[in-house]
């Protein structure tokens, strides 16, 4: 970025919570603790999953610091350098392996921070400056060594608040979109609540064991790959058409996922083939959420799911007229689900792609604004 000056990243900070290098004592209820997995660059605020907690007193007392509304929850050890926004109200606490930095808003813009933490030329310095290989970290102390690129305030103003603006879209989207699968779940439940039929999943439906596709050959193309952890890459040719549920047999064992366009399983999976009529695929697909499938390890050296067991199971098989009530209120959700990840896609990729320019000042803010209003 020709017209910008390079800042030590610890210079631009008037605050740093800190909590590091004891272990925090946790509860089985209280107040949430977040840990590295609920940091990512893909999202705006931390995801509140996989959470520990702490007891009130343990909040009030135990802590150096907490937190505030805005600042930056910046990921130190694991994957360094992963960054998310603290939301107003916070709403969690932090202990190891992360820090919050707070901007001095006096040199420079918070939310131009945030973005040009997430810039490619600012990634690649915290990787070149972590140290450790089996876990990687990020020393406080090189908080000197990070130079980030400071353009004057109304550009950065311009470029954060357009980076800010994308990003809010997509967390928006998710709101929305999980509000559609609560509920559909909520439809799930009250239905199955009232079935008194049941019948063997084997009865139902096959569970089929997803192919060998080895790494390398997941290259970029429209049709996603399943593992057992959801998708794991992309490929230019379809196994199976969707729409279509994958399971997880290995790895993520029992998780359960819903493809609606074509779709390529890997053998650490099964897909679903439906065996009975009049049981909407979208009510297969809450049944075998409602198993408990992921609790059902298999006692072998690599745990997977068993598929007799699975296929033993027992589910609840609602009248025709039923299934088709269930059917004609679900997909609607569905569509809308699919209608939001595609937006929410498309304007990751059009926010990650602007980024770079706006940074090296290639693109110009006026350009940018414009490409957004174009797609928007």
């Amino acid at each position: 970025m020709s017209f910008a000056k390079l800042i030590p990243f610890a210079d631009l900070l008037s605050a740093v919570v800190d909590n590091r290098g004891r272990t925090c004592p946790t509860a089985g209820s209280g107040f949430p603790l977040i840990a590295t997995n609920c940091v990512t660059n893909d999202t705006l605020y931390p995801k509140l999953e996989k959470l520990r907690y702490v007891s009130e007193e343990t909040y009030a007392t135990w802590f150096r610091g907490h937190p505030k509304p805005g600042d930056i929850i910046f990921v130190c050890k694991g994957s360094p350098g992963r960054v998310n926004i603290a939301p107003d109200p916070v709403g969690f606490c932090i202990a190891q392996d992360m820090v919050a930095v707070r901007a001095n808003a006096e040199l420079v813009y918070p939310l131009y921070l945030f973005a040009a933490l997430r810039s490619e030329v600012v990634q690649d310095q915290i990787a070149n400056l972590h140290v450790g290989t089996l876990i990687p970290h990020f020393k406080k102390g090189d908080f000197g060594k990070l130079m980030i690129p400071v353009p004057e305030p109304a550009v950065q103003r311009a470029i954060g608040d357009l980076y800010f603006l994308l990003s809010q879209k997509i967390t928006v989207n998710e709101r929305i979109s999980a509000t559609a699968a609560e509920l559909a779940e909520a439809e799930y439940k009250r239905i199955a609540s009232s079935t008194k039929e049941v019948s063997a999943l084997g009865d139902l439906m096959d569970l089929k064991y997803g192919r060998s596709l080895p790494a390398a050959q997941r290259r970029p193309g429209s049709v996603p790959v399943y593992g057992s952890g959801g998708i794991g890459g992309r490929h230019d040719e379809a196994l199976i058409e969707g729409p279509g549920i994958v399971i997880g047999r290995k790895g993520t064992v029992g998780a359960v996922y819903w493809e609606q366009g074509d779709f390529f399983p890997i053998d650490t999976t099964f897909y679903v083939e439906m065996r009975r009529s009049g049981v909407p695929l979208e009510f297969a697909f809450f049944a075998l959420k409602n198993l408990g499938l992921s609790s059902m390890n298999s006692d072998s050296a690599v745990p997977g799911l068993n598929r007799a067991t699975a296929l033993a199971l027992t589910v609840p098989v609602p009248p025709v007229e039923q299934a088709t009530q269930f059917e004609q209120r679900i997909k609607p959700l569905f569509a809308l689900k699919q209608s939001l990840l595609l937006q929410s896609q498309s304007v990751a990729e059009l926010r990650d792609a602007l980024l770079p320019g706006l940074m090296s000042g290639t693109i110009r803010v006026r350009d940018a604004e414009k490409a957004v209003e174009d797609a928007t």
